[in-house]
């Protein structure tokens, strides 16, 4: 992340940007919805070492993003869900295709919250829209800590990028 310009879409508390700030990243901008930037300038303010690499502002997935440059890392954890409605899926599919550079790349966490045996996921959704824009989504494979419950949620780590093909893990 060194050097690195870094945008944390849908960031909530901006947790993940100011991580990529505090790791060297030349500068961050955390965005999310109108009523969260308030917030995001809080925890920005909380953090004064970061300096001024940290931004926050108002970002809509799906809206114009014309004149912004793109990003060399884009950071998103926990947005693709049903919650946000159908069409969020395909916003934030094209927000990350609009501002991810060519060479950049998108990380994505994921917690899988379809009931198990489902055929279609909310997750095949977004990964289906990413990919009509020409953009691959593969899960990175990580070492987990133990479960504390069977039934304990999978969090997925996830490379999307323009060009190439879907895969499952590395």
């Amino acid at each position: 992340l060194r050097g690195a310009r870094v945008l944390e879409l849908g960031a909530g508390p901006g947790m993940c940007g100011l991580a990529a700030a505090a790791l060297g990243a030349a500068s961050v901008a955390l965005t999310d919805q109108k009523a969260m930037v308030s917030l995001l300038e809080r925890n920005i303010k909380l953090n004064p070492e970061l300096g001024g690499a940290v931004t926050a502002a108002e970002l809509n997935w799906g809206g114009p993003h014309a004149g912004v440059a793109p990003y060399d890392v884009v950071l998103v954890s926990d947005c693709v869900n049903i919650l946000y409605g159908e069409a969020s899926f395909g916003q934030l599919a094209g927000t990350i295709h609009a501002l991810c550079a060519p060479r950049g790349v998108c990380l994505l966490t994921h917690a899988e919250r379809a009931k198990v045996g489902a055929e279609e996921t909310g997750f095949n959704r977004f990964t289906r829209l990413c990919e009509s824009r020409g953009l691959s989504v593969r899960r990175l494979e990580c070492v987990r800590a133990p479960a504390e419950k069977e039934d304990s949620e999978d969090i997925g780590l996830y490379e999307i990028r323009h060009g190439g093909s879907s895969l499952e893990a590395s």
